[in-house]
């Protein structure tokens, strides 16, 4: 991680206001850019036909490296190559259909350079998280989730110690790799469940929803959302349940990628999945995004879900109009359930 002048070269993208009236910014510091100009300069030298939808480049953060970046970054690249998780990806035994080329036009790669800003510049090392995600044809199938300064927890989660860098990646046919067997926990099924939240609140759905969750359900206050996919690959927290419209897709094509693959679930709101394209008006997760490390408890958390929406709807209270969960049409979400 780089810093400038002794500081992180913090910048405010344009943040939003709690439900209580307070702001929060949205951060961007310098590691982001660096680390975003490098990344992609890497994929476009060696990919110049798939489409790539980076987090500072499509919000006007950054701009597209020059040809000089991108003679510099080609060592990068290869050096990437020889990390070990790097070939063993490569090694591994993916479907049939994903081990021939796949038509560029069909591919969309998703990245999050630095994701938990708002924790990294806050002093919250171990909830930063670099986002890598590909899909197919609008589904994720390969996601990667670096983590710069992973934490070793104790068995009450608190942080006993710091670990070296690590990678956990997987997908489609392949599982997930890097999650540490001796950081999972033995997590009992819910209920009651275990949830990772955002620190903020800023939807009136959200206290409701974890209330009929069960009286015993305990919050894990953690504004990162590739933070809280790791934390359920380690069966730390069973569901992540951000009700608002503030995810893009950069933040959970890898996480859901992963997910998927051992058996999870990822969508928006109300249980509906979502559509990895490139288009512009999709990249946002307008309805919510809801995590959880099994399909098993779809029922359990959408019918609570569904049933405070729809209710607030007929009250009147919060954005619910025409369009359900939101007032807006979301292109990116499947409408069937």
């Amino acid at each position: 991680m780089s810093q400038k002048n002794g500081t992180l070269g913090v910048k405010d993208k344009g943040g939003s206001t709690t439900l209580a009236g307070e702001y929060v910014m949205d951060a961007q510091t310098e590691a982001d850019r660096q680390v975003e100009s490098t990344v992609l300069a890497a994929i476009r030298t060696a990919f110049p036909a798939v489409d790539i939808v980076a987090e500072e480049e499509s919000e006007g953060m950054l701009a597209r490296p020059d040809d000089e970046k991108v003679g510099k970054t080609i060592a990068t690249r290869d050096l990437a190559q020889r990390h070990p998780s790097a070939v063993d990806a490569l090694d591994a035994v993916w479907p049939p259909e994903l081990r021939v080329a796949l038509p560029a036009d069909d591919v969309v790669v998703f990245i999050d350079p630095l994701d938990g800003t708002n924790e990294y510049a806050n002093g919250a090392r171990e909830c930063v998280t670099c986002l890598y995600g590909v899909a197919y044809r609008g589904r994720p199938i390969a996601g990667v989730i670096g983590q710069p300064f992973p934490e070793i927890l104790s068995d009450d989660d608190t942080t006993a110690a710091t670990a070296a860098p690590r990678i956990v990646w997987g997908g489609s046919g392949v599982g997930v790799h890097g999650i540490n067997e001796a950081q999972q926990t033995s997590l009992p099924k819910p209920p009651p469940f275990r949830a990772a939240i955002n620190r903020n609140l800023r939807d009136p759905r959200q206290e409701p929803v974890m209330e009929r969750l069960g009286p015993a359900t305990e919050e894990v206050k953690i504004s990162a959302t590739g933070y809280h996919f790791l934390k359920i690959l380690e069966r730390r927290v069973h569901v992540q349940i951000m009700l608002r419209r503030a995810s893009k897709k950069w933040d959970s094509c890898a996480g859901e990628a992963l997910l998927t693959a051992a058996g999870g679930f990822v969508g928006d709101s109300v249980g509906r999945r979502y559509v990895y394209s490139a288009r512009p008006d999709c990249i946002q997760n307008l309805c919510g995004l809801v995590s959880m490390g099994s399909a098993e408890w779809y029922d359990d958390v959408f019918s609570v879900t569904r049933q405070v929406a729809e209710e607030q709807a007929e009250e009147g209270v919060g954005p619910l109009k025409e369009y359900w969960p939101y007032d807006v049409e979301d292109p990116s979400v499947e409408q069937q359930f």
